[in-house]
């Protein structure tokens, strides 16, 4: 009999993903906000530490949601072996 695919892990693989694509998103609302604003005559200073900022928090978050999923999975897999 094949093991299923534990769904928790499928949950967290999930909300990995969500978590990068919003990052994808707030980084491009950061580049439109900062063309903005540089169109109007503004100077924008501190753009590249928030950008690296919020790439690594967006990475981060989504591996780290990922890893525990691909950890659950294994676990699930071993408690499935010894049965």
């Amino acid at each position: 009999m094949k093991k299923p695919i534990n769904k928790f892990a499928v949950v967290l693989w999930v909300v990995a993903l969500f978590a990068l694509l919003s990052g994808v998103v707030q980084y491009a609302t950061l580049l439109e906000t900062a063309r903005w604003l540089h169109e109007g005559g503004d100077r924008v200073y501190a753009f590249e530490g928030s950008a690296l900022r919020l790439i690594s928090i967006s990475v981060s978050a989504a591996a780290q949601l990922a890893g525990v999923g691909v950890m659950i999975e294994l676990f699930d897999q071993i408690r499935w072996s010894v049965r």
